[in-house]
C-alpha cells in the first residue's frame, strides 16, 4: 500500500509504502537514550527520584525507588514519547495549513515565526522517532530456530515461545517404584518381643 505523507523538514511530500503490519502486540518498557532530548526527561527522574521517601536498609531502599520510578517513567512515557508519530503528523498538518495559506496571502510575523518554531520542533521530534525506531528495528524478532528450523513470521514465533514455556510449567505425571508389590521379610510377635528384655540388677549396679 503506497500512502503520500504531509511534508516536514524539507519541500516535498515523502511517500510511505506499507508492506507488512502485524500487530506483535505490547512491547515491555525499556530505557531510551533519546528520552534525554525530551525537555523535562532529566528533571522529571530527579524530582521523582528525590520526592520518594522509603524506609528500610540501602539495597531494599534502591531496589523500591527503581521500581517507583519505572512506574513513573512508563506514565510519562505514555504522553512525552509514545505518540511522537501522532505529535509529528499534528505539528505536519500544521505547516500545511499555513503553507496553503501562504499562497494565497502574505503571512504575518506571528505566522512566520510560528513556522519556523514548528520547523524545530518537527526535527526535534524526528530526531527522537528516529532513534525510538531505530531501537526498535534492533530488537525486532523476525526469526527464531525451532529444532534446527528457522521459524518465521508472527504467528508461528508466537505458537513457538508458547509451546516452549508451556513445556516447561506443564505438569508431568512421572512413574516411580513403589513398595506396595515388594515382601519384606517380618517377624512374629514373639520374635519381636524377644528383642526388648529388662535390665538384670547385675547391668543396673554397673551402670550407677
Amino acid at each position: 500500500m503506497q500512502t503520500a505523507q504531509l511534508r516536514g523538514l524539507t519541500d516535498h511530500c515523502p511517500l510511505l509504502l506499507s508492506v507488512d503490519d502485524e500487530n506483535w502486540g505490547l512491547r515491555p518498557l525499556r530505557m531510551l537514550k533519546c528520552w534525554q532530548d525530551v525537555p523535562g526527561y532529566k528533571q522529571f527522574v530527579i524530582s521523582k527520584w528525590q520526592s520518594l521517601q522509603i524506609d528500610g536498609w540501602g539495597g531494599f531502599v534502591l531496589k523500591q525507588k527503581l521500581k517507583l520510578v519505572k512506574l513513573a517513567l512508563k506514565e510519562w512515557d505514555d504522553s512525552h514519547s509514545s505518540n511522537v508519530t501522532g505529535k509529528i503528523d499534528s505539528l505536519k498538518s500544521r505547516l500545511s495549513a499555513l503553507d496553503c495559506k501562504a499562497e494565497e496571502e502574505v503571512l504575518s510575523e506571528e505566522e512566520v515565526a510560528e513556522m519556523h518554531g514548528i520547523t524545530s520542533d518537527i526535527h526535534s521530534l524526528s530526531r527522537i522517532n528516529t532513534s525510538i525506531c531505530c531501537r526498535r528495528r534492533s530488537n525486532a524478532l523476525s526469526s527464531i530456530m525451532v529444532d534446527g528450523v528457522r521459524v518465521e513470521g508472527m504467528s508461528p514465533i508466537h505458537q513457538a515461545m508458547f509451546s516452549h514455556f508451556s513445556s516447561h510449567f506443564r505438569a508431568v505425571n512421572t512413574v516411580r517404584p513403589t513398595v506396595d508389590d515388594l515382601q519384606f521379610r517380618t517377624l512374629s510377635f514373639t520374635e519381636g518381643g524377644s528383642l526388648v528384655k529388662p535390665f538384670s540388677v547385675k547391668e543396673v549396679k554397673a551402670a550407677v
